[in-house]
């Protein structure tokens, strides 16, 4: 699922990013879709059966009749096993069509790093807050009682509680950075690059030195034109 993700997000990274949740969200949206899954495990890639795409879409605050998920679930299944899998339903979202995921794209090789790094980042905190949270609901569930076990779970809970709002918080700033960088990226790629740019200029040099040429050789044309006229008429009046 999130390989899913990732391709989508490769290909078509400069309209993603141009949404209000960047490509953020497609990953957000990986970890809800895989919450549905029966192992909710976001690295493999089991699609949803009708009832669950149903309650997918009414926890996202979607609801719809039976009639109108199983009209969306024939708009969406490319491949008509009546089943959804996220790549599938991001197309669907983002109004894609299969046609423009295959289709040929220049790459900017900087920017899929800064965006790759970007993604890495975000993998990392999604992966540290899910080993805090496991741990977490195990402290919670021996910290019942009052022997010393359950004390010292206590202790330990309240600890991951402070650094929960420390040590996390900042990883997902920086994250928040790294996001910044790699959209400032997007939005400076979709510009001309500097190449680009040079090769523009050239070009409107070369237009306009050809159409001064042009022009030049017109003049000429028409002085030896009218040169010749006027000698055609002198050598008929001397005749």
């Amino acid at each position: 699922m999130i390989d899913q993700a990732k391709h989508f997000l490769k290909e078509f990274v400069f309209e993603i990013s141009a949404t209000e949740e960047g490509f953020e969200g497609v990953l957000k949206l990986c970890e809800e879709f895989a919450g549905f899954t029966e192992d909710k495990d976001p690295n493999s890639n089991k699609e949803l059966e009708e009832h669950t795409f149903h309650l997918f879409l009414e926890r996202r605050g979607e609801t719809k009749t039976v009639k109108e998920v199983r009209d969306a679930i024939r708009e969406i299944d490319v491949d008509a096993n009546m089943k959804i899998s996220f790549i599938e339903f991001c197309l669907f979202k983002y109004e894609k069509t299969v046609a423009e995921l295959l289709a040929p794209k220049i790459a900017d090789a900087k920017l899929l790093a800064e965006l790759n790094e970007a993604i890495a980042l975000y993998e990392e905190v999604m992966r540290a807050r899910k080993e805090e949270e496991d741990t977490m609901q195990e402290l919670s569930q021996l910290s019942v009682g009052s022997g010393v076990k359950a004390m010292k779970a206590k202790m330990q809970l309240e600890s991951m509680r402070v650094r929960s709002q420390t040590g996390q918080n900042i990883a997902e700033v920086r994250a928040a950075f790294k996001k910044r960088r790699a959209q400032k990226a997007v939005g400076l790629a979709t510009g001309p690059s500097e190449e680009e740019r040079d090769a523009a200029l050239k070009k409107n040099e070369d237009e306009v030195a050809a159409k001064k040429q042009a022009e030049e050789e017109a003049k000429s044309k028409a002085a030896a034109e009218s040169k010749q006229r006027l000698k055609d008429r002198s050598a008929a009046f001397g005749q």
